[in-house]
């Protein structure tokens, strides 16, 4: 279900959500936090001052309201200074109460940055690209190609795609071509990184015991914060999480 709202222009606040929610009022005072990801961020034409951004939201946590809902998109407007620091795929903490206007509306009261959400976003002009774009995991690395430490991630990531196209998409993203640099500076990216599904933050579960995991600057090195092969169990971590562990073979039996 999508809940759409609309530009709330007679608010002087940060951010300003319309609308009714799932065809009820909501009860007078309620204020609902939200945690959600940014999916899509447009800054709007300014035909006069402040300037607006149109936003989507969608909701990754559940919530004490019965008007936000987990998985809901929610569609807001927000003054677009008011996202410094925030952009698309970023997820985001934010308190949305109750204004005293008609039909009922709601405004963003706070926002707030947690980090990179889950987010598809593929890029355009992959230095290398890979598997079905109706992937539902995809990994994009940004580095300079060429480079021995970078290039056993590269392997790696070719060889999963290739054996699993229907599920894994890769793009690789050589960071010396300038094509590759604007699409970092789109994924707000200055140094290598391997994203998935537009994270880079991972932990790995190794039996009993947890490891964090951050797939940014060059790997395979005492002091880097992963290996290559962190990479290959991230992704198959993902991939049995978003599609379910794969059902065994069933044997071929010969006919009578």
């Amino acid at each position: 279900m999508r809940l759409w709202v609309v530009l709330l222009a007679a608010l002087g606040v940060a951010c300003a959500v319309i609308g009714t929610w799932a065809g009820e009022a909501p009860p007078p005072g309620e204020r609902v936090m939200v945690v959600g990801t940014l999916v899509s961020l447009e800054r709007m034409e300014a035909t006069d001052k402040p300037t607006w951004a149109a936003l989507e939201l969608r909701v990754d946590e559940e919530t004490k309201s019965s008007l936000a809902k987990l998985g809901d998109v929610v569609a807001l407007h927000c003054i677009w200074a008011s996202l410094r620091g925030i952009g698309l795929g970023d997820q985001v903490r934010a308190t949305i109460a109750q204004t005293p206007s008609e039909p009922a509306s709601w405004a963003v009261e706070e926002i707030a940055r947690l980090g990179r959400g889950e987010f598809l976003n593929p890029g355009e002009k992959a230095t290398v690209d890979l598997g079905s774009p109706d992937a539902k995991v995809l990994v994009k690395m940004f580095a300079p190609l060429g480079i021995s430490c970078h290039q056993a991630t590269v392997d790696l990531l070719k060889e999963m795609a290739t054996a699993d196209p229907k599920r894994l998409r890769v793009q690789i993203f050589d960071m010396r071509q300038a094509a590759t640099r604007e699409e970092a500076n789109r994924e707000r990216l200055t140094c290598a990184t391997v994203l998935i599904n537009n994270r880079y933050q991972f932990t790995i579960r190794e039996g009993d015991k947890e490891r964090k995991v951050e797939f940014i600057h060059k790997p395979n090195a005492e002091e880097s914060t992963y290996n290559s092969e962190d990479v290959r169990v991230v992704v198959r971590q993902e991939i049995a999480r978003i599609y379910g562990p794969e059902k065994p073979v069933e044997p071929t039996r010969p006919a009578a």
